[in-house]
């Protein structure tokens, strides 16, 4: 299954702070991702594949990607149902269906 769409502008937060990935940007089929120095590669393979986009990916610091992440999703007001509707996608990217 993929994310991928016209709208698509933010991943999962569980997903970006856990896999230190952190989509800033789609343009013309191409998604700029910022990652720090202990993104792994898997983690990018992965996000490939849940975005359907070629990445190109920006190195950061750690407290450059933190700052970042935290300013990207503060304005989801933390609610249990923003959270669940960040979750839910990213469990069924991980698992294939929703559990």
């Amino acid at each position: 299954m993929s994310l991928a769409s016209p709208g698509l502008t933010r991943i999962p937060y569980a997903f970006a702070r856990s896999q230190r990935v952190l989509l800033m940007s789609v343009d013309a089929g191409r998604a700029e991702v910022w990652i720090e120095p202990g993104t792994r590669p898997s983690a990018l393979a992965e996000l490939t594949r849940i975005v359907a986009l070629r990445l190109h990916p920006v190195r950061k610091t750690v407290a450059e990607f933190n700052a970042a992440l935290a300013q990207s999703y503060s304005g989801s007001g933390g609610t249990a149902a923003a959270v669940a509707e960040e979750v839910e996608p990213a469990r069924e990217a991980v698992f294939g269906f929703a559990v």
